[in-house]
């Protein structure tokens, strides 16, 4: 493929429509499009039918401006029509939290839900909610941690631990299983009670991915 020039000129805008069809493309493929003005205007449009541009794996198409926020575009002109290479959305800090450095974080700038590749190894997905969030989690030590607004559940190198809101809790650990209910029930057809030994698993790489000792990689 060879290059040429068309005469491209940068710009900056906000978005303060979208539309998800396929005009656009003239009925070949469904995309995004946006409506544009100039940064700050309070009104008016400068560009409807902008495409979005992006990477090729990641679809969004960006929320009207809202009380929290707004998202903004870099635009290029491509033969006199504003095509949006890169936006950037204020709203998305709510949704991700804090990033130290070497973090990374994929979210819905206003759908409070977000996923977080941490620089110390840990990985979190969280999803807010009006009164508790609800996250899995792997911590940087390979311990798995799970709440819900009714629950918690943690495994680690103690073994299981299930916890309600209300305070039953369930765990099975090194050399013990213990249930903590105001009741409990037995139905099943046979039951077994007696000594029996653990059985310790043994455990190799699972991911056939080739990678430099000590780093392990799920």
């Amino acid at each position: 493929m060879s290059a040429r020039n068309i005469g491209t000129v940068f710009d900056f805008a906000d978005v303060f429509a979208t539309v998800w069809g396929d005009e656009s493309t003239g009925g070949k493929v469904e995309t995004v499009t946006a409506s544009l003005r100039e940064v700050g205007e309070p009104d008016g449009a400068d560009a409807t039918k902008a495409p979005i541009w992006g990477m090729g794996c990641v679809a969004y198409r960006p929320a009207a401006p809202t009380s929290d926020g707004k998202c903004q575009a870099l635009t290029v002109s491509i033969g006199g029509q504003p095509h949006v290479i890169a936006t950037q959305d204020a709203r998305i800090s709510k949704a991700i939290g804090a990033l130290n450095e070497g973090d990374a974080a994929f979210a819905s700038p206003t759908g409070k839900n977000a996923l977080r590749s941490n620089a110390d190894g840990s990985i979190a997905m969280i999803k807010q909610g009006e009164s508790a969030d609800s996250i899995i989690g792997i911590n940087k030590d390979g311990s798995i941690s799970l709440m819900t607004p009714w629950c918690l559940m943690t495994l680690n190198e103690d073994g299981l631990t299930f916890t309600t809101k209300a305070g039953e809790q369930m765990v099975l650990g090194k050399q013990v299983f213990q249930v903590l209910a105001a009741q409990g029930f037995i139905r099943t057809g046979t039951v077994s009670l007696g000594l029996s030994a653990a059985v310790p698993l043994t455990f190799s790489g699972t991911s056939g991915v080739v990678k430099p000792a000590p780093n392990v990689f799920i």
